[in-house]
């Protein structure tokens, strides 16, 4: 009788080793999926198209396994640290090579384990964008002005000038896509689609989990941050780690299973029945307050 043939691992499609196992994790055939692409950039929008379909479909939140999405996420984010460090000048080509991704695979897989998971409405947001939405640098020269409608620098009606090598946000002009409209680091108000993939203050205040939050968004919603040095990168999560200054319609709402909703649910349960009693106590009357009516009295 010949042997039984090993049943196949659960997930063994996600599997990092080559970059054509890595696209094929997201769903990208290399044979086929890069027809019609004229350079690296074409390729790379078909890559991160693919990914967002894929994520879209797999993540828990609609019902899809963790290690499935886990392993996609992995994949794409090694995709791009190869793309960003010259490994890959084509992705067909590369595609043919058996180069080892491996190791690579595994520090992703690895550091997305501890990641907090953005919400479905986060990855469905980002989809939408065909271009990183904001840029994040360091200005060039000393004529950026801030254009934050809140600068906490400027002196009216003279405009406050961003420092050279200040860190300085801007979003991507459409039209030009070029982006503009710099702000100072310390005036910028986060915007919901950024404050959506990065961990709730109220959950984590570990600021490696921000920059790591941060650095996935890169070439999909912020770009420029991982050019930034180890110090400026810090000032960024440190200033994204403050809810004050998340842009307020965009604030991220806490959960209700999350420990901060809880206490202020029992808060507020505390100040109603304490409210009853105070009424019952009074007879089903509010209680007058101290010195009413005596007002316009003589003595």
């Amino acid at each position: 009788m010949a042997p039984k043939k090993a049943p196949p691992k659960k997930n063994s499609k996600v599997a990092g080793n080559t970059v054509k196992a890595l696209l094929e994790t997201i769903s990208v055939d290399p044979a086929t999926a890069f027809e019609g692409c004229g350079n690296l950039a074409d390729e790379f929008k078909k890559v991160k198209a693919a990914y967002f379909a894929a994520v879209l479909k797999e993540h828990p939140d609609k019902g899809g396994d963790v290690e499935t999405f886990r392993g996609i996420q992995s994949a794409f984010e090694t995709l791009k640290e190869m793309m960003s460090n010259g490994q890959i000048d084509s992705f067909v080509v590369s595609a043919k090579s058996k180069t080892s991704t491996a190791a690579s695979f595994k520090r992703a897989s690895t550091a997305n384990a501890d990641k907090d998971m953005p919400s479905w409405e986060f990855y469905e947001a980002a989809a939408t964008e065909t271009m990183p939405t904001y840029r994040c640098e360091t200005a060039k020269s000393n004529r950026s002005k801030c254009n934050s409608a809140h600068c906490v620098f400027s002196q009216d009606p003279k405009p406050f000038v961003i420092p050279k090598d200040g860190v300085r946000i801007g979003p991507i002009d459409k039209q030009s896509g070029q982006y503009s409209k710099w702000v100072h680091l310390d005036c910028w108000r986060v915007p919901g689609k950024i404050s959506a993939g990065v961990p709730h203050p109220s959950r984590c205040q570990d600021p490696e989990q921000f920059e790591a939050a941060l650095l996935s968004m890169n070439d999909v919603l912020l770009c420029g941050f991982c050019d930034l040095s180890a110090e400026d990168k810090r000032k960024v999560a440190a200033h994204v780690m403050v809810t004050d200054h998340w842009a307020g319609s965009n604030l991220k709402k806490i959960q209700p299973s999350d420990a901060a909703a809880a206490d202020l649910a029992a808060a507020k349960k505390a100040a109603a029945a304490a409210a009853r009693a105070a009424k019952k106590g009074a007879g089903g009357k509010t209680p007058p307050v101290k010195g009413a009516g005596s007002a316009g009295r003589s003595g």
